[in-house]
């Protein structure tokens, strides 16, 4: 367990305010919420719940699953952000998040000491586990999302790849391996593909409003490589796709509501680049 600890990759020997200056805000201010990506665990859950009820024909989750969700997702999120603002505290530049990160920084003995409450509570529902061996490989993943920040320029096109890996593996791979004690959710890639495309497809739609900060930081992601245009015609095939898997899915009648508002979500995704960026018509 120190072993995990100390490789942790948050900001924490960088300087830290002696005087916050969120004791002395107004009343108002102090109402902001102070865990970034807090939020995330609600639809990280909604996707876990409807499709491991998709893979197995029921639902198997649990408050445990539920609170790995929450976990997971602030602790990504949350890191990633806290570095961000501690970042900019650092080196300031021209940003549309300034405020946002300056709330982080104003509060970063807190977001620090939840951080590290989330990464030892997930390690502890990954390994307190009588088949943690199964489990391992997913504590050495969650290191890799420690190095997020200094990987991602390196990514370039396969960045929005990396992203629906990753909430793919956290959303319904773990709660399966969990649940079964193997891998055999690997052989069923209908019941996981569609998540991954979407959220491939999110991702990189995403990408798309900040191509002129990464051509300037040569950051080569799909928009900047292929332009807007086809970066989008990419995404709606990967939406497309994944809406045909989720539909011919042989245990889609099971839960009709909620699969039916993931064909409506891939729907509603796809209509962003016409919105957005004025993309073209196929």
């Amino acid at each position: 367990m120190k072993y995990f600890i100390k490789s942790l990759q948050l900001s924490k020997k960088l300087p830290i305010i002696s005087n916050p200056t969120f004791l002395h805000t107004p009343p108002l201010m102090k109402l902001r919420n102070p865990f970034p990506g807090a939020d995330i665990g609600i639809p990280l859950t909604i996707f876990q719940n409807t499709y491991t009820t998709l893979h197995y024909g029921q639902n198997i989750i649990g408050i445990k699953y539920v609170a790995l969700q929450f976990l997971l997702g602030y602790y990504a999120y949350g890191t990633d952000r806290y570095n961000d603002a501690i970042e900019y505290h650092m080196t300031p530049y021209n940003t549309t998040k300034k405020e946002f990160y300056e709330t982080i920084y104003n509060d970063q003995r807190l977001v620090y000491k939840s951080l590290m409450f989330s990464y030892l509570s997930i390690l502890t529902i990954l390994l307190y586990d009588e088949n943690y061996i199964y489990n391992l490989p997913f504590v050495f993943i969650l290191q890799s999302l420690n190095a997020y920040k200094k990987i991602k320029p390196g990514l370039g096109p396969f960045k929005p790849i990396y992203i629906s890996i990753m909430w793919t593996l956290c959303s319904i791979i773990i709660p399966c391996v969990l649940h079964d004690h193997n891998y055999n959710i690997f052989y069923s890639p209908q019941d996981y593909l569609p998540c991954s495309l979407t959220l491939f497809a999110a991702s990189n739609i995403i990408d798309n409003k900040d191509i002129d900060e990464d051509c300037k930081n040569q950051i080569k992601t799909i928009p900047v490589l292929y332009g807007k245009d086809n970066s989008n015609y990419i995404s709606i095939l990967a939406l497309i796709a994944s809406s045909l898997l989720l539909g011919t899915n042989p245990h889609y009648l099971d839960n009709i509501p909620a699969n039916s508002y993931l064909e409506i979500q891939n729907a509603a995704i796809s209509y962003l680049p016409f919105v957005i960026n004025g993309t073209k018509p196929l």
